[in-house]
């Protein structure tokens, strides 16, 4: 990239920060669940957000 294409691409990411944001892909994992009265195996995900204020 030109150095000019650089500082239009830097400007954007300033402008819009929130627009690019990217998240890894993460392997699900299982925990019990209770269905019809039995602890079965599900699978299950914990997703934690931080925000900078």
């Amino acid at each position: 990239m030109s150095s000019d294409e650089l500082d239009a691409l830097r400007s954007r990411i300033e402008a819009r920060p929130h627009l690019w944001v990217a998240q890894e892909p993460m392997a699900l994992g299982s925990a019990p669940t209770l269905v019809d009265g039995r602890l079965v195996a599900r699978r299950s995900i914990l997703r934690c957000f931080v925000a900078a204020l």
